[in-house]
């Protein structure tokens, strides 16, 4: 059996961890109420002493993302992609402060391309198996870094994903966007159209 001095250790544990999934509850419900100066000193807080704490860094990124302070809220991303590599929101959301305000798509679109893939395959994934905020990324990524293979391959993905995502209009934009890049302008026109319908 375990000491007494083990089951003190494991009791202080349990409550430590409950006091800092508490600050981050009261974390998410300060950003909701749009307090974000003080959900981000909360998470701090709660970093201080877990520092892969999984959900503070989640929002704590979240929370430096309605900021705007794009740095913090990268290196917030960048820890949580180290603790939880397959994490899509903080990939999708990193990609997309790298390609659009800090202006690395080259660095985005290494960080977009694991979700662009198969788990286990490895394989790229059809544009109707990605979620629309992953496709919404990958097209500003891809129209940034402005290279022909890139952008065919978003092209591929948009056409796909709008065949299951008929009413989000960012993909109608974004595929407007590549085929006008790709001088295809009668179909761009048309997903224009498309998408201010």
């Amino acid at each position: 059996g375990k000491t007494e001095e083990e089951w003190k250790k494991e009791e202080a544990s349990r409550r430590a961890a409950r006091s800092q999934n508490l600050r981050v509850e009261l974390a998410r419900s300060l950003m909701r109420g749009k307090a974000n100066e003080a959900a981000a000193a909360a998470l701090e807080e709660v970093l201080l002493e877990a520092p892969e704490h999984v959900a503070a860094l989640t929002f704590a990124g979240e929370a430096a993302l309605n900021r705007e302070d794009w740095k913090a809220s990268r290196a917030y991303y960048e820890r949580l992609l180290k603790v939880s590599p397959r994490n899509g929101l903080a990939a999708n959301n990193l990609a997309w402060i790298l390609a659009e305000k800090l202006g690395d798509p080259a660095r985005a679109c290494e960080v977009l391309e694991p979700l662009l893939s198969g788990l286990h395959s490895g394989k790229p994934l059809a544009g109707d198996r990605l979620p629309p905020e992953v496709l919404d990324t990958a097209a500003l990524v891809y129209r940034k870094l402005g290279q022909p293979a890139g952008l065919e391959r978003v092209r591929i993905l948009l056409t796909d994903g709008r065949r299951r995502f008929t009413e989000d209009p960012r993909l109608a934009l974004h595929l407007g966007h590549v085929l006008e890049a790709q001088e295809d302008f009668r179909g761009a026109r048309e997903q224009y159209l498309t998408a201010i319908r």
